[in-house]
């Protein structure tokens, strides 16, 4: 997660049968930041990475040419709405150990995990 915090991830996820669409249901994190002196200012930080992640994940665009990605300029992005966000489930573990920082460096594992089920489902 970052700055000595951990963090643990699941998705609930599905793939419609007939267009393939991508669905996230439910995300649970847990997470081990040290003594939480700020519980829910930790919970809306990790739901707020959740969401920017699912917006990257699930609306953005990477596309090839030439042997490399590239990016259109001005890059074109859709955001995700309020409708699209799963329930988040948010699991502050409570530690004594060293006090960890909570910020938005916890966004990277969601898209790759989403990413994987889809691989996996449809290879």
């Amino acid at each position: 997660m970052g700055h000595g915090s951990h963090s643990a991830r699941f998705a609930e996820v599905s793939v419609g049968q007939k267009d393939g669409t991508i669905r996230v249901h439910r995300i649970v994190v847990a997470v081990d930041c040290g003594p939480a002196t700020a519980p829910l200012k930790i919970q809306t930080q990790i739901e707020g990475g959740v969401t920017m992640a699912l917006g990257t994940t699930l609306k953005e665009e990477v596309k090839f040419a030439n042997g490399g990605w590239y990016q259109p300029i001005p890059m074109i992005t859709t955001p995700i709405r309020l409708s699209e966000i799963p329930d988040i489930e948010v699991h502050i573990i409570k530690s004594h150990g060293t006090m960890g920082g909570n910020r938005r460096t916890r966004c990277a594992p969601d898209g790759p995990s989403r990413g994987q089920y889809g691989f996996q489902r449809h290879r």
